[in-house]
């Protein structure tokens, strides 16, 4: 029940953010990329090629293929709409409260406040 509790106060806390537009570096990897753009097609080449591959800015040596295929696979469902993506991120936020709370209270059982806070 807490970690359900944890769960519904991080998707409280930035459910707002679905409502936002797209920011900060989603330009060059998920609006002006022509792979992520491309969507579930590309899905291949995220999986061999850098995280910038794809946008005017020079490749870098970054390896971020989950994030990427997200966005492809988010973009494939609502091309240039940030609602989806926004969407997806605020639920895996929650996600990760939840299994942070039911990993940390496997091995603190007797006090479960401490994984709580």
């Amino acid at each position: 029940m807490y970690g359900l509790i944890i769960a519904l106060i991080g998707f409280l806390i930035y459910i707002q953010s679905v409502n936002f537009g797209f920011t900060l570096d989603d330009r060059t990897v998920i609006v002006e990329n022509k792979v992520t753009t491309a969507g579930i097609s590309a899905l291949g080449t995220i999986f061999t090629h850098p995280y910038m591959y794809g946008s005017v800015l020079p490749d870098d040596k970054i390896y971020r293929p989950i994030s990427k295929a997200i966005f492809a696979i988010c973009w494939t469902f609502s091309p240039g709409k940030p609602f989806l993506f926004h969407l997806f991120n605020v639920l895996l936020y929650a996600l990760t409260g939840f299994f942070l709370f039911v990993t940390l209270s496997k091995y603190m059982t007797n006090n479960l406040a401490v994984p709580f806070i």
